[in-house]
């Protein structure tokens, strides 16, 4: 999930919210969060660096 911290969390409040809704009586939630303030970077960049870095293991370039 990627976005502001308001939203980001009011969504994962939500998530909370509809699994106790549905009867269930705890949830368990790890959330990792990742800033940077030296540059911009968006979501698609990092899984555009894995891939590259997927490319370069033996058997997998072209």
């Amino acid at each position: 999930m990627q976005g502001e911290w308001t939203p980001v969390f009011q969504a994962i409040e939500a998530c909370h919210a509809a699994v106790h809704a549905m009867g269930c009586p705890r949830i368990f939630t790890t959330v990792k969060v990742n800033t940077r303030t030296d540059r911009g970077q968006m979501l698609e960049d990092k899984v555009a660096s894995v891939e590259a870095l997927l490319q370069q293991l033996p058997g997998r370039g072209p």
